[in-house]
């Protein structure tokens, strides 16, 4: 298996995991939902460094999956994470506990 399918698979699990985390985070009780919230962000942070360490140091696989990294870029930045817990009522239509 090559780097690009590797790094192309870890991207849509990544989305998965950190979109997951986000939306279950309205199940739990505050402490548990913060948590879960810091946790989706925090993978969020480590991912875009990651893929910032691949773009120095392998920028071919970054070039072969483009399309996925802007997707997960647009999709899971930090930014995008910070947009979504502070409008979480009006996406997902469910307040978080306090």
């Amino acid at each position: 298996m090559n780097l690009s399918r590797v790094y192309s698979i870890t991207l849509v699990l990544l989305t998965f995991f950190i979109w997951y985390v986000i939306y279950s985070a309205q199940f739990l009780i505050y402490d548990e939902s913060l948590g879960n919230i810091i946790l989706a962000f925090l993978v969020s942070i480590f991912s875009l460094i990651g893929i910032l360490i691949l773009f120095w140091k392998k920028r071919n696989i970054i070039k072969d999956c483009q399309w996925q990294t802007i997707m997960f870029l647009l999709i899971c930045s930090p930014l995008t994470i910070f947009f979504v817990v502070m409008n979480y009522e009006f996406i997902f239509g469910a307040v978080l506990k306090n």
